[in-house]
């Protein structure tokens, strides 16, 4: 499982794959997020539909506000979920001179199938892969990164990563009207001059050479004379 950002690093990923003789165990993941404010920002939408259409996933666990949903499939612009608070019990794998009963078949399908439009999913989720072996993990690293806006970052090393913020980030704030103001950031030293002009006027410190000259109630400021 990862940590609270979107990224999986692959060597992490691949000292837990390991078990222990050399050989690739499947090794289950699951990457929490969150897409957006109240809703899922359209510039992820995309990146959701593929995502659980890659070959390795699990489903999404996510919902709704005040409602949970385990999303398994895609068409279109709708998510197709289970209620996950409706479990059954797990099967023991059988031969096949030990068939299952038609009864113990049909816990594998449903009857009910919903559906919901990915404008009104919680754009907080869990997102699961299943890694089966080498191929697999880097067919799935292929998958992911090939998205035009990745949700899921794959990263070589865990002690290498450095927080650069993500790019394009201000896509996911909706700005009404024509037209859009980007804003640059200041150079460093005016950044500097401002905390220091903020703080200044904060805690009335005054710079060096002046004295305070309180006039009918009010302070003001006149360089010191020798």
């Amino acid at each position: 499982m990862t940590d609270d950002t979107a990224d999986v690093y692959e060597d992490k990923f691949l000292d837990a794959a390991n078990d222990g003789r050399g050989s690739f165990r499947p090794t289950l993941i699951l990457i929490g997020t969150r897409l957006g404010i109240d809703r899922i920002t359209p510039v992820y939408w995309d990146a959701v539909k593929t995502t659980l259409q890659l070959p390795q996933s699990v489903g999404i666990a996510g919902g709704r506000p005040s409602a949970s949903h385990y999303f398994v499939g895609v068409q279109g612009s709708h998510l197709f979920y289970l209620d996950p608070h409706q479990t059954r019990p797990a099967l023991p794998q059988r031969n096949i001179d030990d068939p299952y009963t038609d009864e113990e078949i049909e816990t594998y399908h449903t009857r009910r199938l919903r559906r919901i439009h990915i404008r009104d999913m919680d754009p907080s989720m869990l997102i699961g892969f299943i890694i089966k072996d080498r191929e697999d993990w880097a067919h799935w690293k292929s998958g992911v990164s090939a998205q035009e806006k990745p949700i899921v970052h794959v990263l070589s090393e865990s002690n290498t990563a450095v927080f650069k913020g993500r790019e394009g980030a201000i896509d996911e704030i909706p700005i009404s009207g024509r037209g859009r103001k980007i804003v640059q950031p200041a150079p460093k030293s005016e950044l500097c001059y401002t905390a220091f002009s903020s703080r200044m006027n904060h805690e009335h410190i005054q710079p060096k050479g002046h004295q305070q000259v309180k006039k009918k109630g009010k302070i003001s400021n006149h360089p010191m004379t020798h």
